[in-house]
Formats: structure tokens, C-alpha cells, sequence
């Protein structure tokens, strides 16, 4: 298992160290969603949207066993985490409306998340899923513009990854590898040269020589 596997599941892991309870909610929402003050929102969502997150999620495994149920006591994991690892299961044709809609209240609450390492891969998450509507240029948009958020923690990200996992190589940082592929693409190599540097300059790895001899070409 790599560091990135390592990192997605420490809000995965940390739920089986918790306790959860039978909660006396009011509105019967309990589990991650009340813990992490997400009630609200996920009350907005039609009741057929959160019977087809609960059913993709239950196929998942338990890990989302406590996701309305229950009364979580205390979790290592951020609401990021929460929201990017769900909106990771959603990445297909028949589901993305779904990880959109995930991905649009994540988005209203990372700049009140501190925690620099749950930015990061919620941006990597956020990445993935756009990327796969490419053809929609306001979708391919967005993508990029993730890529470029998540290059503009990867000072601090590296910093908190090498103390966090002190004995681990930096792992592959999305960001720069899907905005230089999207760059080079589109014809323009220099920008995509220019990243492939800036990655591989950093520690990030990747195979960034190789493709730092193609855009030199």
C-alpha cells in the first residue's frame, strides 16, 4: 500500500476507532453527517438522491456503515475527507450528478478547513471527476482550475507529508501531472515544460524526466 492509499483511508480507518451510538437526533440524522455538520445539506437532497448515495455506498463496505446512524464521538478525519472519499464513489457516467452535487458543498467549505494534506487530495478528487466531462469545456475548466489549486499547496502539502510519513518518497501530485498532460494537449508546451520542472524540482514523483524530454522536443 503507497502513501496516497495510506492517506485515503485515515478517515476510513479512524471510524472503526470510534464509537457510534444509537443518536436521539430529532431528525433520525445521525452517523458522519451530523457529526460533521452536514445535516442541512444532506436533508436538500431529494430522497432519491440519498437512496442512491447509501446504496453505491453500502456496496462500498462497511466503511460507510455509520454514515446517517449512530453518533460519531470523535474522527482524525476532516470534513473534506468525508466528502471527497464519498464523492470518489460517484465518478461514473450513471452516478457524476451525484459526485457534483458532493463536490459543491465541499467546495463551500474548504476554506474553513485547515488541514493542508485533506485539500489537497479533496482537490485531486474534485480533478478526477471533472476531468472525466473534458468534452464540456466549462467542465474541462473547472478541472483545470483544480489542478492549479492543488500546485498552489504543494510547498505546503510536501511539508506536512514529509512529517507525517517521515520515511516516505513524496507521492505522485495529480495536479501537475493532469494540467501539464491537459497543457501539452493543447499545444502549449512550454507552460506544460515549465510544470513538469516545477514537479519533479520538488520531489514529487512521476515520470517527469520522460516527459520533460518530450516537451523539450
Amino acid at each position: 500500500m503507497g502513501l496516497f492509499d495510506l492517506f485515503r483511508l485515515r478517515s476510513t480507518l479512524a471510524k472503526a476507532t470510534t464509537q457510534a451510538v444509537p443518536t436521539q437526533s430529532s431528525n433520525h440524522i445521525g452517523g458522519e453527517i451530523a457529526y460533521f455538520g452536514l445535516t442541512e445539506w444532506w436533508e436538500s437532497l431529494c430522497p432519491a438522491d440519498q437512496v442512491r448515495i447509501h446504496s453505491v455506498l453500502q456496496r462500498s463496505g462497511d466503511a460507510w456503515e455509520n454514515l446517517t446512524t449512530g453518533k460519531i464521538l470523535s474522527s482524525s478525519g476532516t470534513v473534506l475527507d468525508t466528502l471527497g472519499n464519498m464523492a470518489g464513489w460517484f465518478k461514473k457516467d450513471e452516478h457524476r450528478d451525484l459526485a457534483y452535487k458532493i463536490l459543491e458543498q465541499a467546495d463551500r467549505l474548504v476554506e474553513t478547513t485547515p488541514d493542508i494534506l485533506s485539500k489537497h487530495y479533496y482537490y485531486q478528487t474534485k480533478i478526477e471527476v471533472y476531468y472525466r466531462d473534458r468534452a464540456n469545456p466549462e467542465q474541462l475548466m473547472t478541472a483545470m482550475q483544480a489542478c492549479r489549486d492543488q500546485i498552489a499547496l504543494a510547498a505546503a502539502a510536501a511539508k506536512e507529508f514529509c512529517k507525517e510519513y517521515p520515511k516516505e518518497s513524496l507521492p505522485e501530485h495529480y495536479g501537475y501531472k493532469q494540467l501539464a498532460i491537459i497543457l501539452h494537449s493543447e499545444g502549449n508546451t512550454v507552460e506544460a515544460l515549465k510544470l513538469a520542472n516545477a514537479a519533479k524540482r520538488e520531489g514529487w514523483a512521476g515520470d517527469w524526466e520522460r516527459r520533460i524530454e518530450r516537451y523539450q522536443k
